[in-house]
């Protein structure tokens, strides 16, 4: 049995709300490089979209909306400090667009500033009290803060303005999970999954609720489908070497961990999970192989092999 394995980590899925709006500047060359941005932005080429748009800037500086869209731009490039700016140039022109308020406080969220996200989301509620999407996005602040109390209030909030968006469930479903709410974990899960059964990561989070609850042929059930669904993703494969693990099925698991290792080689828990594994097998020199690689990726040495020791101390 693992006694000290690696913590698993379940995916949220996050909503930017990028609304388009139907406003005309009454400069039809400004709206013109607007439309060419925007075609260039669906298609992901998004530094051409920000050409397109800081051609229309040039042209009609005073439309909010541009600098919104090239906010958004810069946002999906990674460039969260310059879609801000822009987004406060979008505030400046327009101070009463919850949207603006809504991407800068993802924005701010992505660079970890969870309070000053918090601070926009509850401006776009005020401007737009039925808009779910900011009511989502402040819960997802909240819950980076570690406050999953007042996130599921969000969720709550989000679900009753918009019952049909699997997402929300899904957020909720892991804040009670981070509660230890399993079984209402798993009742948002199920949800979730009910509207949108195509989810690969709602299918391991409830995998990973049913694991932490001790049900591990269910855990198992459902990262097989996650898998089925997204077979390229490396915590599928090891959180069901975990499953595998408690049940007992040392090699069952090890060739999990073996693939999850294929997949991304560069996870220090992979190989400890595996460590372990091989322990309880008795392989002893794979197992020490493995200690060193996941202290080499920066895994605690002594954690480790106190929980190798007592592995072989119960042999």
């Amino acid at each position: 049995m693992m006694t000290n394995r690696a913590a698993s980590v379940i995916l949220l899925t996050a909503l930017l709300a990028l609304i388009l709006s139907a406003c005309a500047t009454g400069n039809s060359e400004a709206e013109r490089h607007v439309i060419a941005g925007d075609e260039l932005y669906e298609q992901g080429a998004y530094e051409q979209a920000i050409a397109e748009y800081d051609k229309a800037i040039r042209l009609d500086p005073q439309w909010a909306i541009t600098f919104n869209y090239r906010g958004a731009a810069y946002h999906d490039l990674g460039q969260y400090e310059r879609a801000i700016e822009d987004y406060d140039e979008a505030i400046r022109l327009n101070p009463q667009w919850a949207v603006a308020y809504n991407n800068r406080g993802f924005a701010y969220r992505l660079l970890g500033q969870y309070e000053r996200a918090i601070e926009d989301y509850d401006e776009a509620i005020r401007l737009d009290p039925q808009w779910a999407i900011a009511f989502d996005n402040r819960g997802l602040a909240y819950h980076d803060l570690g406050q999953y109390e007042r996130a599921i209030e969000d969720y709550d909030e989000a679900i009753r303005l918009n019952p049909d968006d699997a997402i929300t469930f899904n957020n909720r479903g892991f804040a009670y999970g981070l509660l230890g709410q399993y079984e209402r974990a798993i009742e948002d899960f199920d949800e979730s999954i009910r509207l949108d059964p195509d989810d690969a990561i709602t299918f391991y989070n409830r995998g990973t609720a049913y694991n932490y609850w001790g049900q591990y042929e269910r855990a198992i059930e459902d990262y097989d489908e996650s898998i089925r669904l997204e077979p390229g993703r490396a915590l599928n494969f090891n959180n069901r070497g975990i499953a595998y693990d408690d049940l007992g099925q040392f090699e069952r698991a090890i060739e999990d961990y073996d693939e999850a290792i294929r997949l991304d080689s560069l996870q220090a828990f992979f190989y400890g999970n595996r460590a372990v594994a091989y322990t309880e097998l008795g392989q002893d020199t794979e197992a020490e192989d493995d200690v060193n690689k996941a202290v080499e990726l920066g895994e605690d040495r002594a954690s480790l092999e106190n929980s190798i020791n007592e592995i072989k101390g119960q042999r």
